[in-house]
């Protein structure tokens, strides 16, 4: 399996060297001038300048405290939280369907309607990102309640556990493998509704930092402040993998 995968690994990687080399082939000596791609020399040159040009390290500190502290915030208050939501979610699963509405509006417009109501707010902002971490993993636990393996229950039931504590402890346990893979999926799609917001509101972050780019006509830096932001989600991705096997050590 390891052969595999590092067989696997290589092709990749050969197949990024192809790209990378007619990327430089083509757009620094056949198509130096064009508005697909920047020349590579610029590109280059435009990545260190992003971070004086647009205080970038402020700019990106404001966006990932924002979605990394949503994120730990939303877990521990689901935590603290499990018994009362459990139990609720397990009586009125039902009704909870009909919330289901509110997924086919475009995720544009939650982050244009809080920038609405809270201009220029980081607080709101905070709170827009936990709100959308909250309602994801509450979606995850009432798909995964209904798969929960009755037989631990029935132990549990049987030992004398009382009620509570088998949905605090025994449900929960089952359920958090699901809920940190929500967490993970949830991620990328937290990053693009953070970059959504502050493009919108135009203050802070690195949402705000595309604006500003595409406002001076900044073509190389647009693609610059995607590669750092592509960077950010690829380093998050794998803290969230790696904190998953680190705390989730039963679910292997």
């Amino acid at each position: 399996m390891s052969d595999i995968s590092s067989n696997s690994n290589s092709k990749r990687f050969k197949f990024l060297l192809v790209l990378l080399f007619a990327y430089v082939v083509l757009f620094e000596f056949i198509l130096p001038v064009n508005r697909v791609l920047p020349r590579p020399s610029l590109l280059l040159d435009s990545m260190i300048a992003v971070w004086r040009d647009y205080n970038l390290l402020y700019e990106i500190s404001i966006s990932t405290l924002i979605i990394y502290g949503a994120m730990i915030a939303a877990y521990l208050l689901i935590h603290l939280l499990r018994q009362p939501l459990l139990k609720t979610i397990s009586l009125i699963s039902g009704g909870l369907n009909l919330l289901r509405v509110f997924r086919f509006f475009p995720a544009f417009f939650y982050a244009v309607i809080f920038a609405y109501w809270f201009p220029d707010s980081l607080v709101a902002e905070f709170g827009f990102v936990l709100v959308a971490f909250v309602f994801y993993m509450l979606a995850e636990i009432r798909l995964s309640l209904p798969n929960v393996n009755n037989n631990y229950i029935l132990v549990a039931g049987n030992l004398g556990v009382p009620e509570n504590r088998v949905y605090s402890e025994v449900i929960w346990k089952e359920l958090q493998p699901g809920v940190f893979s929500a967490l993970g999926r949830m991620h990328y799609f937290a990053w693009i509704l953070v970059l959504i917001f502050e493009y919108i509101g135009n203050y802070a972050g690195l949402g705000h930092v595309y604006n500003a780019a595409l406002t001076y006509n900044d073509f190389a830096g647009l693609f610059s402040i995607a590669i750092y932001a592509s960077l950010l989600i690829l380093l998050g991705d794998f803290l969230v993998k790696y904190a998953k096997k680190r705390l989730i050590y039963w679910d292997r």
